[in-house]
């Protein structure tokens, strides 16, 4: 049996994305979520991993091989990099509130890997931050 097809429905076109129009992650932390992070993003035509940063150099540059990204010397480095629209952090979770603090601090918005903060007032900081800025 065919499935109906609805004759008032138009398929959009085909369209390649605008370049300022992808979202251009830096990632903080190079953990197997980060990696099944990374993964999930370069799948999509709308996202691309561009730079990566870890406590370990040599952890940050075979990630950054894996997915065509360059390595940030630090977080601070990360941050200010003009080619990262937004970060995502999965750092030590002992490292999330000052990693997400730098981030926010340098205009970008950030998606901070489970679990948020170590504790509540950590996370209220964050997210203070984060309103005073306009990030999300």
């Amino acid at each position: 049996m065919r499935k109906a097809q609805r004759r008032d429905f138009v398929a959009p076109p085909e369209v390649e994305p605008n370049v300022s129009d992808i979202i251009r992650w830096g990632f903080v932390g190079t953990s197997g979520v980060a990696e099944s992070m990374a993964r999930a993003i370069n799948r999509s035509d709308q996202q691309r991993l561009v730079s990566v940063t870890s406590g370990q150099r040599l952890n940050a540059e075979k990630f950054a091989s894996m997915f065509g990204a360059k390595v940030a010397s630090n977080v601070d480095a990360l941050a200010g990099d003009p080619d990262v629209r937004c970060v995502y952090i999965a750092s030590p979770t002992s490292n999330h509130e000052e990693h997400a603090l730098k981030v926010l601090a340098a205009g970008k918005a950030v998606l901070i890997e489970k679990p948020f903060t170590v504790d509540a007032v950590s996370a209220e900081r964050v997210i203070q931050k984060a309103r005073e800025n306009g990030l999300l």
